[in-house]
């Protein structure tokens, strides 16, 4: 049904009045009307995802360097264990910290291409990216189809090109991350949501969907739950039939994905384990995340969230000031949900991921309202969008030109050294004999680097640990190798000129070149060789160099 056919039959009798107040009625009205405009889309929905696809494929491909660790360990290398029985697994997993279900979703595609017997590690490495792909691709049309049924149907198509321009969604949605699989899954859950709570029998179906949803982003990542708790406490305050939402929707979907959890959890961890109560014990109760670094209470305030909105901050904040009151829920979850995480401790950007969709409704707002007056009495016209005024023009530009230069360099040039090295450890394992003729030791910060989901070869490999602990006192290994590097090598190679035959020392040393001046006699006095360098990036910081070398012991020469 068009929006404008919707309109005229909501239309109040005219008088003076209202005809002086005809563009502010006509904007109220729009917005009244937006949630039963869902089906109004320029694009046939599979035309649509068809192109959304392609893009985030080649977005996938585009992607070539290193962000955060649990990119690869607590996904792809943790699958990597599942189907072929070696792969490492972080303290997280001895703890009972982490669910299987996400690993489950990379381990199916490596179970296809070991039945193909096409499992070589190019296809490991790249395979994965392209299931995230598929993911996001879905996440891209639901998210316009949320912005055409809260906003309309202009403000939908604008609202996923400010998306798809966005330099931290380039950066980060096809990447194997929990959170970039959360962000999906929460669009998909919100597109289902009702806006409006007035028929519990109609809108209970979408209400199951939405839940649904919403329940596999908990599993996957249990702080998901603090998006749906405000609006299903909403919902269930404003609801005239309270026991058809809780016993229909809320309690059967909950315990079947509880009953998921545990089985599944308990199943791989071979014990009974409640995911769910221990990620909340270790990350909230007790707020061990602060191990890996803390943040002041306003960090993503100040710092997280703007880093990530980067330019299209400016639209957000014009856009939220534009929305009428019941437009402005999204920007109110988006508050509550930053607020909450600003008490623990241990704060990252990609946490609030999930957030970065829902201020782009805003944007997508903003952008269509400055469109030319010509074009908005067209609002399911394409042409009217492909022919923007030049307002839109200048605002689509400046966020293009300062988002997608950064998009691209992040991808492919920012932190690409660690990602650099694992490949070339890989080419250099094909072509042993036998994987007892190489070993690599990383001297980097833990989880510098991928691991087994890239080499695909079971030789040995070392890093330095960094497990939490509440001791007194306690200082990890990676810590305590930094506190004296020449003494950490000396102690765990032996003497060089004694009984260094008694120690197998490492075919391979990888290291950023930060390091190289601590312990460079070291590794002479051991026999060893700079052979290979890979460049990192242009800004090192502390520990991280820019380079990463690889050091060859002579005998592996």
């Amino acid at each position: 049904m068009a929006v404008e056919d919707v309109t005229k039959r909501k239309q109040a009798p005219t008088t003076p009045l209202t005809n002086k107040l005809s563009p502010q009625l006509s904007s109220i009205r729009q917005s009244e009307v937006s949630c039963e405009s869902s089906n109004v889309m320029f694009v046939p929905e599979r035309y649509l995802l068809a192109g959304l696809l392609l893009f985030r494929l080649v977005n996938a491909f585009l992607i070539q360097t290193f962000f955060v660790p649990d990119e690869f360990w607590q996904g792809p290398e943790v699958a990597h264990r599942i189907v072929f029985g070696y792969g490492y697994l972080t303290w997280e997993w001895r703890e009972g910290l982490r669910g299987w279900s996400f690993p489950l979703i990379f381990a199916t595609s490596y179970k296809f291409l070991a039945l193909f017997g096409v499992d070589t590690a190019k296809f490991l490495v790249v395979v994965p990216r392209l299931v995230q792909a598929c993911f996001a691709s879905c996440g891209d049309l639901f998210l316009y189809k949320l912005a055409v049924r809260r906003f309309g149907p202009q403000s939908g198509i604008w609202t996923l090109i400010c998306y798809l321009i966005s330099w931290f969604t380039i950066y980060c949605v096809t990447r194997t991350l929990t959170n970039s699989l959360e962000t999906v899954l929460t669009t998909i859950a919100l597109y289902y949501w009702p806006s409006t709570h007035i028929r519990d029998n109609d809108n209970s179906n979408e209400i199951s969907k939405a839940l649904s949803f919403a329940a596999f982003s908990c599993i996957i990542r249990p702080t998901a739950a603090i998006i749906w708790i405000p609006l299903c406490a909403m919902y269930l305050l404003s609801s005239p039939n309270k026991s058809l939402f809780i016993f229909k929707c809320i309690f059967p979907i909950g315990c079947l994905a509880m009953l998921w959890s545990l089985v599944a959890n308990s199943w791989l961890y071979e014990k009974w384990t409640l995911v769910e109560v221990n990620f909340v014990k270790f990350n909230v109760i007790n707020d061990m995340g602060t191990f890996y670094g803390s943040h002041p209470w306003h960090w993503y305030f100040t710092q997280g969230f703007p880093v990530v909105m980067f330019t299209h901050l400016i639209p957000f904040a014009f856009g939220v000031y534009k929305a009428s009151p019941r437009q402005q829920n999204l920007a109110w979850l988006i508050l509550w949900t930053i607020v909450v995480y600003s008490f623990l401790g241990h704060k990252e950007f990609r946490f609030i991921f999930p957030m970065v969709p829902l201020a782009m409704c805003y944007c997508g707002l903003f952008v269509s309202s400055q469109s030319d007056k010509k074009e908005k009495t067209s609002e399911g016209d394409l042409a009217a969008v492909l022919r923007p005024g030049w307002k839109t023009k200048i605002i689509v530009f400046f966020l293009a030109i300062t988002n997608i230069p950064l998009a691209l360099y992040t991808s492919t040039v920012h932190q690409k050294g660690t990602v650099d090295v694992m490949e070339y450890i890989q080419v250099e394992s094909s072509k042993l004999r036998s994987n007892d003729d190489m070993s690599v030791l990383f001297l980097m910060p833990c989880h510098s680097t991928p691991f087994y989901s890239f080499v695909h070869r079971d030789i040995s490999m070392r890093i330095l640990e960094c497990p939490p602990s509440d001791k007194p006192g306690y200082i990890d290994e990676a810590d305590q190798f930094y506190m004296h590097p020449s003494l950490w090598l000396l102690e765990h190679f032996g003497n060089s000129s004694g009984h260094q035959e008694e120690v197998r020392l490492p075919t391979h040393i990888v290291l950023y070149n930060v390091l190289l001046p601590d312990i460079s006699g070291v590794l002479g006095d051991f026999l060893y060789r700079e052979c290979a360098t890979f460049f990192h990036t242009h800004f090192p910081e502390g520990r991280i160099g820019s380079e990463v070398l690889v050091y060859c012991h002579q005998k592996a020469m």
